[in-house]
């Protein structure tokens, strides 16, 4: 790893903890504003829709750039194919903060382990994409009246009492639920994206190691349609998104990616039967897509175009809950990482987790230091082999003393090669 890599990666590790909020449990007594009329489902099949995301065109738009230049179909200009295709592969890191509900005497809910399984397994799917998700900290809340969800209101009044920080990290929500879908996940150009109304939310049956709706709700979030967004989410074959079975146009209609052909609702591994308003057979749809309905053993790609939409959305829109990790190689699935990654703070026992990574063996020095240059405490002094390490603080400095709010700077030195950037810490 070059100077230069290092220094990014720790801008990296650096902007999360920056950015973070204090992770406290907010009571559900805070004054709560009237759940927003919601859109009606467009789906109209006779099968249970599982993914509740609203994400037709023109729902409240916060990124329609150039309205009046735009072709249908669109809401901004990453829904243009020379923007979408012209976005450099920058690598990112989306911050999440996990809220997971539980009864009010504390059972139900899901453990820490499947929420752990579950991020590792977004990761798995994100990571050839140049996309990597840091949890910021899981938070268990124990509160009967959101224990189990039943209606879209009960949602908004979740998000409205437990969100925090939404315009600094995406809040994903875990729950029973009995809502007539198992995921939703906000569009990037929706009003609500950077709200306490955006996020994600999952029933807690579809929280593990194996299935891939935690990735698909973030793909929502970072502006992938369904794939077969141009069939049944169109009102009629005459629509001008319709996205006919032979491709024609698949870069204007549908999904806006005509790299995943145009399909119907696909429940199963198997292609399906039938064909389009013009009589033309289904051809190799997207079987393999996490932006479809197909069931986890046979669900595992993003396309290249639904990579530089997610990537161009998230740069155009969403700055503010992600770190630019440019510069720095992507992890990939199955290898350790190498440099500087994350660091998280918030624990439910107030101290901070931070987590390194080393190229090569030898002496790593990290330290907190005070805005006019004093050292606080020193966290790492020790010979340290390649590979990830973890440590906890708990706040303290160096004669034992809690450290008080504020801008502080945290400097690594390792290999002859030093790297600095900021942290506030908030109680």
């Amino acid at each position: 790893m070059t100077t230069r890599a290092l220094g990014l990666a720790l801008a990296a590790v650096l902007s999360l903890t920056t950015l973070l909020p204090t992770f406290s449990a907010a009571g559900r007594d805070a004054a709560l504003s009237p759940a927003p009329p919601l859109s009606r489902a467009v789906v109209k099949t006779g099968t249970t829709d599982w993914c509740g995301a609203v994400i037709e065109p023109g729902i409240g738009p916060m990124a329609r750039m150039a309205a009046s230049d735009l072709p249908p179909c669109t809401t901004g200009d990453c829904d243009l194919p020379a923007t979408r295709d012209g976005t450099p592969r920058d690598p990112i890191a989306v911050r999440v903060l996990v809220h997971v509900m539980r009864e009010s005497d504390g059972s139900g809910g899901v453990p820490a382990s499947s929420v752990d399984s579950m991020l590792t397994q977004m990761n798995r799917d994100f990571a050839p994409h140049a996309i990597r998700v840091d949890k910021l900290a899981t938070l268990f809340h124990n509160d009967g009246a959101f224990a189990t969800l039943s209606t879209r209101e009960q949602l908004a009044a979740l998000r409205d009492a437990y969100a925090q920080s939404p315009s600094q990290n995406l809040n994903l929500f875990i729950s029973a639920g009995t809502l007539p879908f198992d995921g939703v996940g906000t569009a990037p150009w929706d009003s609500l994206a950077l709200t306490s109304r955006g996020g994600i939310w999952l029933n807690r049956s579809i929280v593990d190691g194996v299935h891939h709706s935690a990735s698909h709700e973030l793909g929502h979030c970072l502006g992938l349609y369904h794939t077969f967004h141009g069939i049944d989410e169109v009102e009629s074959c005459a629509n001008v998104c319709y996205e006919p079975a032979s491709g024609a146009n698949a870069d204007v209609s549908g999904d806006l990616c005509s790299d995943t052909p145009s399909t119907p609702i696909n429940f199963s591994c198997a292609a399906p039967g039938g064909s389009d308003c013009a009589g033309t057979p289904w051809g190799a749809t997207p079987l393999h897509n996490i932006m479809g309905y197909g069931p986890a053993l046979c669900v595992n790609e993003f396309t290249p175009q639904q990579e530089r939409r997610m990537l161009c959305w998230a740069h155009a829109v969403l700055g503010s809950i992600i770190v630019s990790l440019a510069g720095v190689a992507p992890p990939v699935a199955g290898r350790e990482e190498r440099g500087l990654w994350t660091a998280g703070m918030g624990e439910p026992s107030g101290s901070a987790r931070v987590w390194y990574a080393l190229d090569l063996p030898g002496r790593a020095t990290l330290a907190l230091y005070d805005v006019r240059g004093r050292r606080m405490v020193t966290l790492v002094d020790r010979e340290a082999l390649a590979g990830r390490h973890e440590l906890s603080w708990d706040g303290r400095d160096s004669a034992g003393a809690r450290v008080s709010p504020g801008v502080y700077l945290l400097r690594l030195v390792t290999q002859g090669r030093a790297a600095s950037g900021k942290l506030v810490l908030v109680r």
